[in-house]
């Protein structure tokens, strides 16, 4: 991230602008995440429901899915000697789909309701705010009830994914640049 948006998001969390983040903040955001996922979760079982009744069903799944197939190659000229990797393509999409929608279809009936859809939805953020809350104590370094800036960046550094990860594990043994 570039510090500007660093700093929006820390503005954005850090909502009494003394420049720590406070449990209560941090469950604030918590909070304003959940509501955007279920935001999108409804705003996916609005697509997926075709018929507006309430339930999807396997066959307005595969409908979907055809709909991003063609949204994703839309020069697609029906060649049979260019279906192989739109067949592969299909296929995992379907896989996947069928993979969520197994998850969500609670009582086997081959239907997805909005009741199915809401007990998940309830399910996820339940888990959200349980890692979200144990983040929070990895990050307050110091145990005093805030997030410091300071204490921020160690832990992005400490957590940095990417090609410096292997650098920086390997400065932490001694093997690297400055040691040994």
């Amino acid at each position: 991230y570039k510090e500007e948006q660093k700093q929006e998001r820390w503005d954005a969390i850090d909502t009494d602008g003394d420049g720590l983040i406070s449990e209560e903040e941090w469950a604030a955001h918590i909070e304003v995440k959940q509501a955007e996922i279920e935001e999108k979760m409804t705003e996916k079982f609005s697509e997926l429901d075709a018929d507006d009744d309430g339930i999807v069903t396997a066959d307005e799944m595969a409908a979907f899915l055809e709909s991003l197939d063609d949204e994703d190659d839309p020069d697609d000229t029906d060649d049979p000697d260019d279906n192989d990797d739109t067949d592969a393509k299909y296929e995992r999409h379907l896989k996947r789909a069928r993979h969520y929608f197994d998850k969500l279809d609670a009582n086997d009936d081959g239907n997805i309701t909005t009741e199915e859809l809401t007990s998940m939805i309830l399910e996820k953020q339940e888990e959200l705010e349980e890692k979200m809350l144990e983040k929070f104590d990895e990050i307050d370094a110091d145990d005093d009830g805030f997030i410091s800036p300071e204490e921020m960046e160690q832990y992005q550094q400490d957590h940095r994914k990417g090609p410096r990860d292997g650098k920086d594990k390997d400065r932490e043994k001694g093997r690297g640049k400055g040691k040994g």
